[in-house]
Parts: C-alpha cells; structure tokens; sequence
C-alpha cells in the first residue's frame, strides 16, 4: 500500500483516505460528513445511508400522501392551508432527499 502523509493529523494515511474537518480524523474512502447521522459517510457505511435515505424518502412521500389525501383528517384546517404547508416545507425536503438518494445510488 502507498500512503501520504496527512498535515492536519500529522501521520501517513493510505492513499484513499481524506482528512474531515468535522470528525477531525483520517477516513478511508471518505465520502462526507453527515450531519443527519452525526458522522461521516465513507465506504464502510454507505448501505447504511442509503437506506437511510430510502426510508426518510418513503416516510416524505407517506406524510404528503396522509395531509393532502386522508379524508378521515380533522378539517381544523382548510385544504388550500394543507396544500400551501406541502409546497412549503414537505416538498422541498422530499426534493432534496430524492436528490441525495439518487445521486449515492448512481
């Protein structure tokens, strides 16, 4: 195995690990630092985060489907209340997730 030499923990790493800044530690094929799951996400637990953000994607779209479509729902508030509350804050983190959830898929 080859290593270089890493400046921030002043030791030799192997050639595919990357220092984080978060974690403060070298990371053997570092992906990110998460902050959804308080660490980073590296080849040893990308199955892991992937499924995280599978189930995450699954509770979004189950959460859109009970406030616009459950009609048992208490009509405390209007529909057009209901539907502005998805555009406002479900949709946008569904979009982000389905995002991050293709992308580790690709």
């Amino acid at each position: 195995l080859k290593y270089h030499y890493c400046h921030q923990c002043h030791h030799y790493c192997p050639l595919r690990s990357r220092h984080c800044r978060v974690s403060k530690q070298c990371v053997l094929t570092f992906d990110h630092h998460c902050f959804w799951i308080g660490g980073v996400v590296s080849n040893a637990n990308t199955s892991g985060f992937v499924l995280l953000l599978f189930l995450a994607v699954v509770l979004c779209f189950l959460h859109w489907k009970n406030l616009v479509f459950n009609p048992e729902m208490p009509s405390m508030i209007s529909s057009k209340t209901k539907i502005f509350l998805v555009l406002l804050a479900l949709l946008p983190f569904t979009a982000f997730t389905c995002g991050l959830l293709l992308y580790h898929c690709y």
